[in-house]
């Protein structure tokens, strides 16, 4: 909300009023050395006052003691209307500083540490309501993006989330992350009940917009309504990267390609340390035929995290479909440096062996992945992805009944239009046309992104990119 104003000529007042807010904090840091210097204002900006000025000439060693002895000054001026609200100790609150920070970056390493922190925050205060709420987040975040499937991370969450609504019984961010919650376990007719009651509980319900519009993009295929809700969540927060990124999807489902491409755009200028809007852009470019714009999109999200298994296995894909097989290799295999058991990178690595004329070399590669996937599958039987890649892994090792086997089970564990498309995959690769157009017009019904440009880029259809049956269905 504030970091628009870092450079800004606006007055005191002006930015009171925008963000609706009493009183203004202000301040700086300047360090020379070992030597710290810290000044810090509370700003009455309407009486254009200072409530609190004051300056902290300290060793860099004592900031910790500096941001604790400012949070007690506010705290304590304003003690008579925050009554009978929970204080956390200055030991707590610099741990839970300390996973704020990491959780902002939203990267599988740093939500990690995000997690020790917030743990050693609630070991610290163990009343501390907004520690189990942040702490929730990030170990929902863990399965949400992919970092760490294992049911332990939602079994977690759920816990700390009951001990939240324990504590507080109408506490909105509770019911915004059991909302996710239930939607993460499939329950999603639940999850949305649960997140549109947030969002009459809320006077700023930004996160609850938010995750229901994903909902609505990515599950209920309705991007007319999440635009609804994503232009009410602007005018709220116009500067928030993740409902730029929603609307660019939604605009981009609705084929207004033109406000799709502005809104990523604008995204990536919010949050230009993520690379999350690069990598929506570079799928748009795909989606219209402008496939150097996309290599330079893609390009740029490997270049702000090289990490990122999702940007290695898009860019990799493109590159394939370019014939740059020896750099889609090298791309995937710096990636797996950082994620040596990722299905999708092993899988697109196998890919490209193949192209590479090495069949050989390709099997092994998916042998290795389907051994991963059945290993990781009896750990945790409930989990899709795992049977979505051992169809795949199955399919393409000509193990057909176990392929087909594996990719339907995958959709009897979560029906989403990804683990639909997977068995058309599997089928395509199979050689079964009628069973493929099949599965394909199913996936096509949950989500219109699957058309022709699709058919055209997706390497496992690519012996039917020119098929006619197959493109009547893409264009139904």
């Amino acid at each position: 909300s504030t970091i628009r104003y870092k450079k800004t000529q606006k007055l005191e007042d002006e930015i009171a009023k925008e963000l609706g807010v009493r009183y203004l904090l202000r301040g700086s840091l300047a360090l020379r050395g070992d030597d710290l210097t810290i000044r810090f204002r509370l700003v009455d900006p309407y009486e254009q006052s200072d409530v609190i000025n004051r300056d902290y000439d300290k060793s860099k060693r004592d900031l910790s003691k500096v941001r604790s002895e400012i949070l007690r000054q506010v705290v304590s001026l304003f003690e008579s209307q925050v009554e009978g609200e929970h204080v956390p100790t200055p030991e707590a609150y610099e741990h839970y500083m300390s996973g704020l920070e990491y959780d902002r970056k939203e990267r599988k390493e740093d939500n990690q540490l995000a997690i020790a922190e917030l743990t050693q925050a609630i070991e610290k205060d163990p009343n501390f309501i907004q520690a189990y709420i942040k702490l929730a987040g990030t170990q929902l975040l863990n399965h949400e993006a992919g970092y760490d499937l294992n049911e332990k991370w939602l079994n977690e969450a759920e816990k700390n989330i009951r001990k939240v609504l324990s504590i507080d019984s109408t506490n909105a961010e509770g019911y915004w992350l059991l909302g996710r919650l239930k939607i993460e376990r499939g329950e999603r007719k639940e999850g949305v009940e649960v997140l549109e009651r947030v969002i009459n509980m809320e006077q700023n319900p930004i996160r609850a917009y938010v995750t229901l519009s994903n909902e609505y993009l990515l599950n209920m295929n309705d991007p007319a309504k999440a635009i609804t809700i994503l232009t009410k969540a602007y005018e709220i927060e116009p500067t928030h990267y993740n409902i730029s990124i929603n609307m660019g999807i939604g605009f981009a489902m609705l084929k207004k390609y033109d406000e799709a491409v502005e809104a990523f755009r604008r995204s990536s200028t919010q949050n230009p340390e993520h690379e999350l809007p690069w990598i929506n852009l570079a799928y748009l470019y795909e989606i219209l035929g402008k496939q150097d714009s996309a290599l330079t999109s893609y390009e740029n999200a490997i270049k702000l995290n090289p990490a990122n298994p999702i940007t290695t296995e898009y860019l990799s894909i493109l590159l394939i479909n370019k014939k740059k097989y020896e750099r889609a290799e090298s791309t995937l295999i710096a990636c797996l440096q950082f994620e040596p058991s990722n299905y999708r990178l092993i899988y697109t690595l196998g890919m490209t062996k193949m192209y590479r004329s090495q069949p050989d070399a390709a099997k092994k590669v998916w042998k290795d992945g389907q051994k991963l996937a059945e290993e990781n599958s009896k750990f945790n039987p409930n989990v899709s992805e795992h049977y979505y890649y051992l169809g795949l892994f199955c399919s393409r090792l000509n193990e057909n009944e176990k392929a087909i086997l594996f990719a339907k089970k995958a959709v009897q564990i979560d029906s989403s239009e990804q683990n639909v498309m997977g068995v058309a995959r599997v089928y395509s690769i199979l050689k079964n046309k009628d069973e493929l157009i099949s599965w394909f017009a199913k996936a096509k019904a949950m989500n219109p992104e699957y058309d022709v440009s699709f058919i055209q880029n997706d390497i496992d259809l690519q012996s039917y990119k020119t098929d006619q049956d197959l493109i009547t269905a893409a264009r139904r």
